[in-house]
């Protein structure tokens, strides 16, 4: 993504008519092997310099090993989920094509297409204390992630954006700025360019369309919009997510547990600080084999746990 993943090809930008061309051959070649599809792009975009595409269900292992036996690129790149490759146009000049490797298809096509709408939708849904990405919008609540939402219509119906016009597609870039403008929580004060630290900055300088976007909400006076700021709790209640808090209650508190009955320091007054982790697990498929851990840790005093740690330490040496 972004066009600058290949080093050692020249690869050049290219107009709508030859990237369309590309998009459709790349897509006769892969449709049938994976679930894969081009992002949206923006209307009136008439130059590219790389082709997105997203996929599921498949490792990238096995994507890099069909890229190479269909195209067989002169240049491939792996950088986490993106395998970017060399499609040749001439003898000397090649176009990127990125291959993006996602969990949820719809809400990745959702976030990541029409330029950066999905950007400045999450700058709009981080005031209101909740993260935007391709795998949905979610709370971070006590260090947790926790999925209100991952389907994008749901997430519409949520900011009161018209999902169907998105779905229909826009006429041009200012079609999807007044779209974003018509968000319940769109308020002007959260572009302030003042106010935005260094990543937004550097956002304006390299992605155009954030910048036309400013410009844009610039000079226009808006109504503000008035709502009520929602709690983390009033949030997971809303969205039926109490199974999940208790879920991450019960881990936090077999952490503490750990912390308090089964620490490191036990074994160090028997065993060099080196060995502390292979004895500590060692231990834990020995109690395993007769009990479920957490269990027995959690009904047994620490006078007992000590003692037993220590009969494991004089009998076992690893």
């Amino acid at each position: 993504m972004g066009g600058n993943a290949l080093k050692h090809v020249k690869c050049i930008r290219i107009n709508k008519f030859e990237y369309n061309n590309i998009k459709n051959d790349i897509l006769s070649k892969l449709k049938d092997l994976l679930n894969i599809n081009a992002l949206r792009d923006l209307p009136d975009k008439e130059s590219f310099g790389d082709l997105d595409l997203i996929y599921t269900n498949n490792s990238i292992n096995n994507v890099l090993q069909l890229v190479i036996s269909i195209f067989n690129p002169i240049e491939i790149e792996i950088n986490g989920n993106v395998l970017s490759f060399s499609y040749v146009l001439n003898v000397n000049d090649y176009f990127q094509i990125d291959l993006i490797k996602v969990k949820n298809y719809d809400m990745a096509n959702f976030y990541m297409s029409y330029g950066d709408i999905g950007n400045i939708l999450g700058r709009i849904i981080k005031k209101q204390n909740l993260t935007f990405g391709h795998e949905g919008m979610w709370l971070n609540y006590k260090n947790n992630k926790i999925i209100l939402l991952d389907n994008p219509k749901e997430i519409c119906d949520f900011l009161e954006l018209d999902y169907n016009k998105w779905e229909y597609g826009f006429n041009d870039m200012f079609d999807i700025f007044n779209w974003i403008i018509n968000c319940k929580y769109f308020n002007k004060n959260i572009f302030n360019i003042s106010k935005l630290n260094s990543t937004y900055r550097h956002r304006l300088i390299t992605r155009p369309m954030f910048l036309e976007f400013y410009k844009y909400i610039e000079n226009i006076e808006f109504k503000e919009k008035e709502y009520k700021i929602i709690t983390d709790e009033e949030y997971i209640n809303m969205f039926n997510k109490n199974k999940e808090l208790d879920e991450i209650n019960k881990y936090k508190n077999i952490e503490k547990l750990y912390q308090n009955k089964f620490s490191g320091l036990i074994f160090l007054e028997y065993i060099d600080k080196k060995k502390i982790n292979i004895y500590k697990d060692e231990f834990i498929k020995y109690i395993s084999k007769n009990n479920n851990f957490d269990e027995w840790l959690s009904t047994n005093d620490q006078e007992y746990i000590n003692k037993t740690i220590k009969s494991f330490i004089d009998v076992f040496n690893f």
